[in-house]
Order: structure tokens, then sequence, then C-alpha cells
């Protein structure tokens, strides 16, 4: 506000798609827990469709692939990004907060996607308790403070990524609509052909783009989405394999399962038996 002769004028500014980013802006709490483990906390090549972040109150552990080895340690949050493969081990105790999530600001499009590296945060021990007892409450008030402690964490991972996580969300609003459609159309019968014919565009022209902003092509990435969708039935939910199998449109078990192992390396209860038992 300022005044001019004997006026007042009032200023107002809003902020270019602010409402939209913020209401857009979509956190998913898939699983949560405390974790008190010991030596049989010990898993191979694991591979999880949703992003994991461990808050590790006392002991240690290690997370290791081909790219990265990491102690995991008292005082430290590690944040493990989805579609990431790591061995797991622990060799004397692990006391840990988890939190298992997926965070959208577009649907279906995590904003931890395409990550490749566990990173982590330095956080006081006194700060993990405290969280957990937030987690523990029933007070609206406290799952409020839970909420915004979590995504201010994750404000902490996400900020020396910016440039990487905008240049990201660039290419996800122009492909919007084509990602909203799969989303809504992830089953085995999906084809680039519909999603061309949906959207009055060439095939080729339409495939040709995607790859070269993505580095993915289209087929690719709908068979990513129909993978992730069943990795999450299957750790998720106790729905049969034949009932997810038909949930997503296979002709049978025996397609969805030739389908999946071809992607993922495992059969689906196999990758059921093997995921289930680790947090």
């Amino acid at each position: 506000m300022y005044l001019k002769g004997a006026c007042i004028f009032l200023i107002n500014r809003e902020f270019d798609n602010f409402n939209e980013k913020i209401n857009n802006l979509n956190l998913k709490i898939l699983e949560h827990g405390c974790l008190n483990a010991g030596n049989d906390w010990n898993f191979h090549s694991l591979r999880s469709p949703f992003n994991r972040l461990y808050f590790v109150i006392s002991g240690k552990a290690y997370i290791k692939n081909k790219d990265n080895d990491i102690e995991l340690k008292s005082g430290y949050i590690y944040l493990v990004p989805l579609n990431n493969t790591y061995d797991y081990t622990c060799n004397s105790y692990l006391n840990k907060f988890y939190i298992h999530f997926r965070l959208e600001l577009l649907p279906g499009q995590d904003l931890f996607e395409g990550w490749s590296n566990c990173s982590y945060v330095p956080i006081d021990v006194n700060k993990i308790k405290e969280l957990v007892e937030y987690a523990k409450s029933n007070q609206i008030s406290e799952l409020i403070k839970c909420k915004s402690i979590f995504l201010k964490y994750l404000s902490d991972f996400i900020k020396p990524q910016a440039a990487k996580l905008q240049e990201q969300m660039r290419i996800s609003a122009k492909y919007a609509p084509i990602y909203r459609y799969i989303l809504d159309n992830c089953f085995a019968d999906l084809r680039v052909t519909d999603i061309a014919k949906n959207f009055n565009m060439q095939m080729s022209t339409l495939s040709k783009n995607f790859k070269n902003d993505t580095g993915l092509t289209l087929k690719r990435f709908i068979d990513n989405k129909i993978i992730q969708k069943a990795q999450e039935q299957l750790l998720l939910t106790s729905l049969p394999v034949k009932d997810i199998a038909f949930s997503l449109k296979f002709l049978d078990e025996f397609h969805f399962s030739k389908f999946f192992k071809k992607h993922v390396g495992i059969c689906p209860n196999s990758y059921r038996q093997r995921n289930n038992t680790y947090k």
C-alpha cells in the first residue's frame, strides 16, 4: 500500500501457478513403521516402485549396488529413490523409522523418478524421536507438524537437484495430458497407436519426440508404468497374482507372469515373497 496525493492505493500481487502447483503437490504415504532389525536384515537386489526414507536412530547397516556403497548410521536420513536396485545388509542391529512414499506434482509422475543414487542428510536423533511421537498421535495438529517436518526434509534432498528437477518438470508438463491418459488407461492392452489416435497425432512423430525428450520409447514408458502398478499391488495388497493379472487386463496369469519376469527378472510370487519381508 502506498500514498499518492490524497489517494491510497492497495497493491495485490499473485504468483504464477502458485495455487496450481501447491494444490497438485500430492504426498502419498504407502507404508511406515519403526523397525528394530538384526543380522537377518539382509536382502539382495531389491527394487521398489516407491521411494524409501530411513530415519536411523541407532545401529548400523549398509546398502550398496555397483555405483554406491553407503553406510546407514545414527543421525542421518537416507532417501532411496524408486526403481533403484540395492543390496541391504545389517551385521549387528539397526533401529530406524521408515516411510515409503510417492511425491507427485503431476498424476503418476513421481518427483524422484529417474534419480539414480541414494542420498542422505544429517538430523538430530532427538528430532527423529519427536517425529515418531507426532506420527503416533491422533491429534490433527501434531499430524500436520509431522507432515510439515517430513516435507521439510524432502525439500533438503530436492534443493541440490533443483536445476535437474526443473528440466524434469518442464518435460513432464509438456507431456502432462499424455501422462494422464496413460495413467487412466494403464493396462496391458494399451498401445502407442491408441495414444496417438486420442491426441490426433502421427504415431511416428509422437514416438520420436517422446524418445528425444525423455530418453525412453513410449512403449517402454507404458511397460514401466504397468510394472510399477503391478509391483504396488503385489507389495501393498494381498490380491492373488491371478486377480492382479486380470485387473491389468492380461489374458491370464501366465501372460502376466511372463511379462513381469521379462522386465523385473523374477516372477510375481517371488517378487512379493522377497520384498514383503523387507522394510
